[in-house]
């Protein structure tokens, strides 16, 4: 039997080598991911990375680093720490030569890599790029796996290497269309399927697009939209109703249908009111988070995206809370600007819209705490 357990191991082996397809790591800290940079000028929330003590987090940027900040951060460079304190992370730049006189001078691989020195943490981290731009992110250590009801453990929501994509320099010829990291998602995050079947590909479009002596969507737009939505989502159904008819700019509706979009066993979304800023025809939506579970969830508020028909869209601002307690409902607003090509939108207010978001950790709302007695 032993004899049989070897052959079928090697030919396993043997097939994955033939094929060229490496194997799938069965552990979430050994992948790799590609994402796309978020854009500092619109970014409301930090970005969330999870990075174990086992292995820390290796990141590479499209352009050099010139400022690392962060409280509980310890930067070394070369071999020698920079700063002889404690602290909960190490940062460790790449290498920038004595006789760099410009940024060009800097060779590349422009990498990071941080690892955290307790076994529970969570510190933010800034990061200045060659272009000026700074870059804020949440570094957090996953929470551990817990068993299920039906028997299984969760995965380590934790990754080993980050390629960071896009950004400021790498648009400089042209405004990045969506400020949002593409969709490039842990292996436990759920997909972007609501439970019920989506709508085929009729989406309703406006018959005319704003006059071109009309604004352009601006950061202005977006914030006086999240505020609008924000506004009705607390106010009594019938008070509501009457703010948004009497709003001669918001075109607002109810949705046609009410019913919760449930993401597994996790969480459900329901569309409360959509508008349309009839001056540059960006869609706002107000919408409610509900916790279905038992534990304390944490969304990644960057992966918000909304289906219309077939047609998937990121959002471009979103305020949204990052942690949610067990069965508990919380208000968010969702705002998209432009489409994936970065053209204007001619959606009709009358779509149904299918808003998404995406689950990084779940861990118990009740830890078990361990005391030292001596």
């Amino acid at each position: 039997m032993k004899r049989i357990c070897c052959l079928l191991a090697a030919l396993l082996l043997l097939s994955e080598r033939a094929s060229g397809t490496p194997p799938i790591p069965p552990d979430a800290s050994a992948l790799i991911l590609t994402l796309q940079l978020p854009d500092p000028t619109q970014q409301d929330a930090p970005y969330p990375l999870f990075a174990s003590p086992e292995n820390g987090l290796m990141m590479e940027f499209p352009a050099p680093i010139l400022t690392i900040a962060g409280r509980g951060f310890r930067v070394v460079r070369g071999e020698v720490d920079a700063d002889e304190t404690d602290a909960e992370w190490t940062a460790v730049p790449h290498r920038v030569p004595k006789t760099a006189t410009s940024v060009e001078d800097i060779p590349g691989p422009y990498t990071l890599y941080i690892t955290p020195l307790v076994a529970k943490t969570q510190r933010l981290l800034h990061i200045v790029l060659a272009d000026g731009e700074l870059y804020t992110f949440l570094c957090s250590t996953p929470p551990l796996p817990e068993k299920g009801r039906d028997g299984k453990v969760g995965t380590v929501i934790a990754h080993a290497r980050i390629r960071w994509r896009g950004g400021m320099v790498a648009n400089t010829q042209a405004p990045a269309p969506v400020s949002t990291p593409t969709t490039v998602a842990p292996v436990s995050a759920p997909s972007f399927r609501p439970s019920r079947e989506a709508l085929p590909d009729d989406v309703k479009r406006v018959s005319a697009m704003p006059n071109a002596a009309l604004r352009e969507p601006t950061p202005e737009t977006s914030s006086g939209m999240l505020d609008f939505l924000r506004l009705l989502a607390s106010l009594p159904r019938d008070r509501a109703i009457a703010t948004a008819s009497s709003n001669p700019v918001y075109q607002t509706m109810e949705p046609a249908s009410a019913e919760e979009d449930n993401f597994g066993d996790t969480h459900g979304i329901t569309v409360i009111f959509q508008s349309r800023d009839t001056t540059s025809n960006v869609i706002g939506l107000a919408v409610r988070v509900r916790n279905r579970s038992h534990q304390k969830l944490t969304l990644d508020v960057s992966s918000w995206k909304v289906r219309i028909g077939r047609t998937l869209y990121s959002a471009t601002r979103v305020r949204c809370p990052r942690v949610l307690a067990p069965d508990q409902s919380v208000d968010a607003q969702i705002v998209i600007e432009r489409d994936a090509a970065g053209h204007l939108l001619d959606l009709d207010v009358a779509n149904q819209f299918q808003p998404s978001v995406a689950v990084v950790a779940r861990e118990s709302a009740k830890p078990v705490q361990s005391f030292d007695l001596k």
